[in-house]
């Protein structure tokens, strides 16, 4: 039964982290050990979520935080929206349209926000039409 326990355990954890677009190892791992942890962890009861769990998770954001901070990065992330530039018909070679239809169609989750992928796309396709422009001049 333990066994059963700890595979609806992860199996549960899993589902939330896709469902909030967070997956992360081991989380797993803590839900394995909530339940086959044994008696120091079982006599812990809830409170295993707060101590330790909780309080290392403070401890992991806190160092996120300065860490980010320190870097001159944005902590959590934010997806930034650019306004396209100025010649965006010529280096346009493909749509937001094209690039959710393309992830739609993929089968493996990808963690990385839509927005973020747009602007990264949209910036290669800009550099492709700087060094063609470049090319083109030397020539």
């Amino acid at each position: 039964m333990p066994l059963l326990a700890a595979a609806v355990a992860v199996a549960v954890t899993i589902m939330l982290m896709f469902s909030f677009r967070c997956v992360h190892p081991p989380s797993g791992a803590v839900a394995i050990t909530a339940v086959l942890g044994g008696s120091k962890i079982h006599a812990l009861g809830y409170a295993f979520v707060l101590f330790p769990i909780g309080l290392n998770s403070v401890a992991l954001l806190t160092g996120a935080l300065v860490y980010h901070r320190l870097t001159g990065h944005r902590y959590p992330h934010h997806a930034v929206h650019k306004t396209p530039a100025a010649n965006h018909d010529a280096t346009e070679i493909f749509t937001r349209a094209d690039l959710d239809a393309v992830l739609r169609r993929r089968t493996e989750i990808l963690d990385v926000d839509v927005d973020d992928l747009e602007s990264v796309l949209e910036e290669v396709a800009q550099e492709s039409q700087r060094r063609r422009m470049t090319m083109s001049n030397s020539s």
